[in-house]
C-alpha cells in the first residue's frame, strides 16, 4: 500500500467505519481470487491492522487521562 492508501484506511478505521479485524478478514478472503504470491499483499494486510490496532489502543489510552 501507499502512504496515502495507509493514511485513508488509517482515517476510514478511525472513523468507526470497521475495525482492524474486520478488515483483516475481507482482505484475506479477497486474496482467494489473487493470482501470483501473495506474500507481500499479506504483509501489507497484517501491517496496516497492526497499525489500526495501535491507533485504536492509543486513542483508549487518551480517553483515560
Amino acid at each position: 500500500f501507499s502512504e496515502q492508501d495507509r493514511d485513508d484506511i488509517l482515517n476510514l478505521a478511525s472513523e468507526g467505519l470497521f475495525t482492524a479485524d474486520q478488515l483483516q478478514k475481507r482482505a484475506t478472503d479477497a486474496l482467494a481470487y489473487y493470482i501470483g504470491n501473495t506474500e507481500a499483499v499479506r504483509n501489507g494486510i497484517q501491517l496496516i491492522c497492526d497499525r489500526i490496532r495501535q491507533a485504536v489502543e492509543c486513542a483508549r489510552d487518551q480517553s483515560r487521562l
